[in-house]
């Protein structure tokens, strides 16, 4: 390790390095590990917050011949595998913060019985809303939830304090090759993706098939359920939008008229819109508002013109606002593509936010070369009636319809913007009464945080 230095150190020099670098490697003899920056800040967060917030859960619906003691056992292989997984986090005034192996024990699996799908939605809410005790257990839960219908629905919850030793991006492909008895692959680096000969864009992962399936709240149970956001999903027509040759443009022609509607659903506020920065398969789904994916931040006013160009022509993003609403404009995150369990199918189930620092976030796919999938995802605090409600104003203001507007007749600077839609599944009494919430919503100080 030291020999790069041998012309620049001398003997006691190198000496000392090489006992640091030894020291930083190995575990001590109670089995304590220095921890990471990134762990210490996520653990430190943690510690702040006190709640759920640096938890992230994700959950899929397996079906097939499944076999629940295969899956129980590749859960637990992960864990155990896994290096810098199954370890506690634990802070003295001597030592400061350590991460402790934990005993040989098995990870506990929750299995148990649902009553319907909704029912399995919000015990992984449940699971999810329920912080870690990071001293004590394992950073991450694990259920299997049986169905009436013969469905595996596989829930996961992972801590912010993983994001090093077990890059959630990764689940369904390390799980996979445990499931089908292979070994458990440790490397991170993402193997090339052979995409099939389809007309541009050209995306950087596989297309895959989208089930459009909206998150209702569960029926009231005997439970408490924490308050979460909505996430609901449609398609249209690709011809609908202007032709683009890349990803990059087709998301920021997207993320411009996105704007400029959220705008005037506002009452005219300025939105500050978020575009990833890169085209990347990291850049992609709801939680880059809670990694470092860079991101691209522009201010919208209602009636502004070229959003779209200015955004590709940005060299400097802008500080985040937290006097702005902030809204995502994204591509989806299928990571069902990545599952090879034999003789299983999985398709990713959509879970609606329980924290997210944007109040909405549009979600784009291309499942196939002529139809886009538009996905938006509401902020807990939002009303639950804004997100099917918006999402289908928007899609009729892409197709050129007119629509239910907050601004008044004389600001609506688009015809489609000036008048109600025709064939709309909302009742126009009931239409400016979720405007005239989500508008205050949009201004509360606890939707600004500071």
């Amino acid at each position: 390790m030291i020999g790069d230095f041998d012309s620049i150190l001398s003997d006691e020099e190198a000496q000392r390095l090489e006992s640091a670098f030894q020291a930083l490697g190995a575990p001590s003899a109670n089995g304590e590990r220095p921890v990471s920056e990134a762990e210490e800040r996520a653990w430190f967060a943690h510690l702040q917050q006190g709640d759920a917030r640096g938890q992230r859960a994700m959950a899929w619906r397996l079906t097939g011949e499944v076999d629940i003691a295969q899956l129980t056992a590749a859960l637990q292989a992960l864990v155990r595998e896994t290096p810098g997984v199954n370890v506690r986090y634990v802070f003295d005034d001597e030592n400061g913060l350590v991460k402790r192996a934990a005993d040989s024990a098995p990870l506990p699996v929750s299995l148990r019985q649902v009553a319907d799908e909704q029912h399995a939605m919000g015990c992984l809410l449940q699971a999810q809303a329920a912080p870690f005790e990071l001293e004590s257990e394992a950073p991450l839960r694990c259920l299997l939830l049986l169905t009436p219908a013969d469905d595996v629905i596989l829930g996961v919850v992972l801590h912010d304090i993983l994001a090093e030793a077990l890059p959630w991006r990764h689940l369904p492909t390390m799980l996979s090759a445990r499931y089908n008895g292979g070994a458990m692959p440790l490397s991170f680096a993402a193997a090339p993706v052979e995409l099939p000969e389809i007309p541009a864009p050209q995306l950087p992962w596989a297309r895959q098939a989208v089930s459009l399936q909206d998150y209702r709240s569960p029926a009231q149970r005997a439970e408490a359920l924490p308050p979460v956001g909505a996430r609901v999903v449609t398609r249209i027509d690709r011809s609908l939008l202007p032709a683009n040759d890349t990803p990059r443009a087709l998301l920021a022609a997207v993320a411009a008229r996105f704007a400029e509607f959220v705008a005037a659903q506002a009452g005219g506020q300025a939105v500050q819109l978020c575009v990833p920065a890169a085209e990347t398969a990291e850049c992609v789904g709801l939680e880059l508002g809670l990694t470092a994916a860079p991101l691209m931040r522009l201010t919208v006013q209602h009636g502004e013109g070229d959003i779209g160009q200015r955004l590709l022509a940005q060299a400097v993003a802008e500080q985040p606002d937290p006097q702005r609403a902030q809204l995502l404009v994204a591509w989806r995150d299928d990571l069902a593509a990545d599952w090879r369990m034999e003789g299983v199918h999985a398709e990713r189930l959509l879970l609606p936010p329980l924290h997210t620092p944007f109040e909405l976030a549009l979600l784009l796919g291309l499942p196939e070369a002529e139809t886009l999938t538009l996905e938006l995802v509401t902020d807990p605090r939002l009303s639950p009636h804004a997100a099917p409600f918006l999402l289908e104003q928007f899609s009729a203001f892409l197709a050129g319809q007119r629509i239910t507007v907050a601004l008044p007749a004389a600001e609506s600077a688009s015809p489609a913007m000036a008048a109600p839609a025709a064939n709309s599944d909302v009742d126009e009494s009931v239409a400016p009464l979720i405007l005239q919430e989500f508008r205050e919503a949009l201004v509360a100080p606890e939707m600004t945080p500071g």
